[in-house]
């Protein structure tokens, strides 16, 4: 039986909203993502829309999760009709502007999501010259509309106390591999007090299974741990990663968080034309099917000119202005007690934040980064600092068994003459005091000759448990990670394995990384191993598995799968899972021809939750492409992407080992082929094609190469 989605609505601050009742979707966050990232693009199939703003998508998930949710929009529209019909006699509302404390929770794994306070800054800047109709190009505003353009009187600035009142430049730092897969469990990590700041999650990439999406809000009613925006760093502030173009993503969430609609009404359904006839219910903004990712001021596209430049539409002019009716909107809502934007700005939360407050020197927090934690002997490592809150001004590094053990730089480079694990560790202060910071194991260094020299090699797990000799687990969040069970085996009495039955954070990653190996003695390369994994529903769980020939520096991606691309081996169950039959185990095969003149790979093997069941993995072997019979279904190829992320001059190479016919394309994470790069009978030897990602929105995508034996699919990041 299909499914079914009746269309009902409901009215908020004289505005309608659009929402999906009756819909036998399953209660699990993950699959009801996919079905309405599903929903979103069979409306696409109609008419044409923009996926930068996924705040209607969340919303729609969040009141199936909790229709507490809609009930308190509901009581918000009742408030917010009534609030601007008495606006003129409401003696609470004066001329003041309304201070709206902030924190930006950044959210890195130490790469290039990990902004500088001063993008940070521009961002709070820019933001408030939107709201206070203080731009520097106002004066381009169409002439129809600069009488109703509005100085919503609201202001927004970083906290300068935290929840127990010590002193914060309004910006924390966590580190996570969620920034690539973020949605709102990134929210569960840190949050602050939503009565009492608007938190701001800043990621490197956002998943709601919809590609695209640069940011989200949620509006008045969300609740504690839910209450804010959850933006991409290329869209905060006007330096660094971001631009000036780019800054209005920001003033658009934060017009969703103070309950603004998109200009065409609720929802994603920019271009639609029925669009004329709901509107977003306010009454100086015309009515309009949306302007989708086009820049055209004479837009008029329901028989009135469009306020292309509002920033709620999504044109791609540059947006400039709210309106007189969006103001009042956003000031009953600011009026609303019960969502906790009232005590946002009342004068007790202003002295409690600090925001009217003297700037001050905070303690440093301290933390830092390597350029890697996988090295050889001899091989240089550069450590830096990346302490936060207050700016150090002295520092004093501690590399027990490194050539350089002590040092009061903010950077040091090392090396370190002896294979082990080593703990380094991080003291700075500053006029306001000091902290530290020790990371224990944090850097593995390997020999630099291989640990074995094979033809052929099997691990089944039999002997120590790991972590052990040859095999080190990285878990990442630190709370479930790799082990091995003596519960069940594909052969003997022990596998490695995963629970993920009860995770519930989605996107965590866990790791495991072997020991080097000589494949110079190994003809054309093959890695195999026994997988049983299954799904809860339909979860996007993801196995990915890696080779590396310089210590781990750098990371060659074999093999991937996941969900809907044939990692399960066998059908999905809502309990905890343990295989039982030797059905429920798949032998699995990874390519690695291009390692096979090299002295010392070591390989990864990655798992990427997405809330679904567990994973087995028992027989890990290394060997020849000619050991067997069963290699004869081995595929004899092998591809790769560099520069990945993509520039406009990435190249694949695909390297055939015999004459074959490939299929070559790339896919979006829904699975729909975007770009067919190469079909047909092609010959030995190594092929080039050209993939640059002008055409291309941001998002992860699959590279996906099919010979006609195997097919290799290859992760490409488009940033």
């Amino acid at each position: 039986m299909g499914i079914k989605f009746a269309l009902n609505q409901i009215w908020i601050c004289g505005f309608r909203l659009l929402y999906l009742v009756n819909s036998p979707i399953a209660t699990k966050p993950f699959f009801m993502r996919k079905i309405l990232g599903l929903f979103v693009l069979l409306l696409s199939g109609t008419f044409v829309f923009s996926q930068e703003c996924g705040t209607d998508i969340v919303y729609d998930q969040m009141i199936k999760e909790n229709p507490q949710i809609k009930l308190n929009k509901e009581a918000v529209d009742a408030f917010c009709k009534e609030y601007i019909k008495q606006q003129n006699n409401n003696i609470e509302q004066t001329a003041a502007v309304k201070i709206i404390p902030v924190v930006f929770h950044i959210m890195h794994n130490y790469g290039t999501e990990n902004i500088s306070e001063a993008q940070v800054i521009t961002a709070v800047n820019q933001l408030n010259l939107d709201f206070r109709k203080l731009r520097a190009d106002t004066s381009q505003i169409v002439a129809a509309f600069k009488p109703i353009h509005a100085d919503c009187e609201i202001e927004f600035r970083l906290a300068k106390l935290d929840p127990n009142g010590a002193c914060t430049n309004g910006i924390t730092r966590t580190q996570t591999s969620l920034t690539y897969n973020a949605n709102n469990a990134v929210k569960q990590l840190i949050n602050w007090e939503h009565t009492e700041y608007l938190n701001i999650w800043v990621v490197h990439d956002i998943n709601l299974g919809t590609p695209g999406v640069a940011a989200y809000a949620t509006y008045p009613g969300a609740g504690n741990n839910q209450d804010g925006i959850v933006c991409s760093n290329n869209y905060i502030g006007t330096i660094g990663t971001s631009n000036l173009h780019a800054s209005n993503v920001l003033a658009h969430e934060a017009g969703h968080y103070l309950d603004l609609p998109h200009t065409w009404g609720q929802g994603n359904a920019c271009g639609n034309p029925s669009n004329c006839g709901i509107g977003d219910g306010i009454g100086d903004t015309p009515s309009t099917i949306g302007n989708c990712q086009v820049c055209n001021l004479t837009s008029n596209t329901c028989g009135v000119l469009d306020n292309v430049q509002n920033f709620m539409d999504y044109a791609h002019c540059s947006a400039q202005m709210f309106t007189d009716g969006q103001k009042g909107v956003m000031d009953a809502a600011l009026n609303t007690n019960w969502t906790g934007r009232k005590n946002l700005w009342s004068a007790t939360n202003i002295l409690n934040t600090g925001v009217n407050g003297s700037p001050t020197v905070c303690t440093p927090v301290a933390d830092f980064f390597s350029n890697s934690q996988f090295v050889c002997v001899g091989v240089p490592v550069t450590f830096n600092d990346a302490s936060w809150n207050g700016n150090p001004t002295s520092w004093n590094w501690s590399f027990p068994g490194a050539s350089i053990t002590s040092s009061t730089s903010s950077s040091e480079t090392v090396t370190y003459s002896s294979a082990g694990v080593y703990t380094v560790s991080l003291s700075v202060n500053n006029s306001s005091g000091a902290d530290q910071i020790s990371k224990t194991s944090y850097v593995q260094v390997l020999p630099s000759t291989a640990a074995y020299s094979v033809s052929n090699y099997t691990e089944d797990f039999e002997g120590t448990s790991i972590p052990n000799s040859n095999w080190t687990i990285f878990d990442e969040d630190g709370s479930n990670g790799w082990s091995t069970t003596s519960s069940v085996a594909y052969t003997g009495n022990k596998c490695i394995h995963l629970d993920n039955f009860l995770n519930t954070t989605d996107g965590t990653s866990d790791d495991f990384f072997s020991v080097g190996f000589n494949c110079t003695a190994v003809q054309y390369p093959v890695l195999s191993f026994m997988l049983s994994y299954t799904q809860q529903n339909n979860e996007d769980d993801a196995l990915e598995v890696f080779a590396s020939s310089d210590c781990g520096q750098t990371w060659d991606s074999r093999y991937l799968k996941y969900g809907s691309l044939g990692l399960a081996t066998s059908s999905s169950t809502w309990s905890y899972f343990t295989p039982t039959n030797p059905t429920d185990w798949r032998k699995e095969y990874v390519n690695l021809a291009p390692f096979m003149n090299s002295a010392n790979v070591r390989f990864r093997f990655k798992f990427t939750s997405a809330l679904g069941n567990n994973i087995y993995i028992d027989d890990i072997n290394l060997s020849s492409f000619f050991s067997g019979i069963e290699n004869e279904t081995i595929s004899k190829s092998s591809m790769v992407v560099y520069p990945n992320p993509l520039e406009n001059n990435s190249v694949i190479t695909v390297k055939l080992l015999e004459r074959s016919t490939i299929q070559l394309g790339l896919f979006d994470i829904t699975g729909r082929k975007v770009l067919n790069i190469a079909t047909g009978e092609k010959p030995a030897g190594d092929l080039t094609f050209s993939l640059d990602k002008e055409t291309l929105s941001k998002g992860v995508y699959l590279l996906k190469l099919d010979d006609g034996k195997a097919s290799f699919n290859l992760r490409v990041v488009v940033d």
